[in-house]
Order: structure tokens, then sequence, then C-alpha cells
């Protein structure tokens, strides 16, 4: 039976494989296996926290390793996309200090076993994250399909555009509120 920390440490894996996979062949196909690879990676990140509550296996490695599999896996990406052109290094360097900087501190909290539960805030940054990282990939697949003769309607292209660029920003800035409203919190008695 597959347990939640080896899902987690599936999901670290993939982490590294799907970056290295865009640049190593950019192409339609490796991009859409990179999709399903995401895809798996996103779906695994569920199902381990499911497992470890329905089958009372929460461990501390879990609750170290889990938010740090999660991290590798968008910002691994998100730098592969910076790397393309297709983000600014600002909005990236933006949401890895938050990342970075909130794991930091959740790690010692741990490590004293203190628990700090994630919010509604860092949920829904999440959610933006992953929605960025679709939204680039179909702007991604799409701009390749077009180099290579695929015709595309304007119109097409101009809101995949936009979908594309509207998704990063609004997740920098669900990244940059989240961690806000977390420093807050822990600021408070």
């Amino acid at each position: 039976m597959v347990t939640p920390n080896q899902l987690t440490l599936l999901r670290i894996l993939l982490a590294f494989v799907c970056p290295a996979f865009l640049v190593w062949h950019r192409t339609v196909w490796v991009e859409t296996i990179v999709v399903i690879l995401f895809t798996i990676a996103c779906i695994t990140d569920w199902w381990d926290g499911y497992l470890a509550r329905a089958q009372s296996k929460v461990t501390s490695l879990g609750k170290i390793i889990d938010p740090i599999a999660d991290k590798l896996l968008i910002l691994g990406v998100m730098s592969v996309f910076v790397w393309f052109g297709l983000y600014r290094i600002e909005w990236i360097l933006l949401i890895f200090i938050r990342e970075f900087s909130v794991s930091w501190i959740r790690l010692v909290r741990v490590l004293k076993h203190e628990v700090l539960p994630a919010e509604w805030a860092g949920k829904l940054k999440v959610g933006f994250q992953i929605i960025s990282v679709y939204a680039t990939f179909i702007y991604l697949i799409i701009l390749d399909s077009a180099q290579f003769g695929s015709a595309v309607h304007p119109k097409v292209w101009t809101a995949v555009f936009v979908f594309h660029h509207a998704a990063i920003a609004l997740a920098t800035m669900m990244t940059i509120l989240s961690g806000m409203l977390f420093f807050r919190r822990l600021g408070e008695p």
C-alpha cells in the first residue's frame, strides 16, 4: 500500500523531472507530457494529505517534506518559464522569497513541535499558482504549435496571451497577500 510520504517523495521526483524535460527538449509533445506529469504531481499533493488524515499517518517528516515538495514543483516549472522568457524574473523572485521565508519559519516551528496550520489565503495562493502554471502551459503549447505551422486564430491567441499574463499577475499578488497575512498572524499574541 502506498504511504503519504511515498506520494510526497514521488512529487519531489516529479518536481525535478518536469523542469528537466522542458529544458531537455522543447516540443509540443514534451510539453504535453510535462502537463500530464505536473497534473499527476498535483494529484499526489491532494492524495497524500487525504491518506495521512484518513489513515492517521500524519508524520513529522510529512509535515516537513510535503510543503517543500509543493514549492519545488511549482517553482521548478516557473523557473523554466522564466528561462523561456514567459515570466518576468521579478514575479518569480517575489514568489520564491515568500515561499521560502514562510517555509523556513514553518520548519523551525515544526522542529519546536508547533504547528502553524495553513489558512485560506495560503490555500487560495496555491490554487492561483497552479492555475498560472496551467495557463502558461496552454500559452507555451499554442506558441510552439504556431511556430511549427499550426494556425491559431488571432482572437484565440489574444485570449490565451491575456489569460497567461493575468494568471501569473494574480498568482504573484495572491502570494504577496498570503505572505503579508502570514507574517501579520505570526506577530499576533
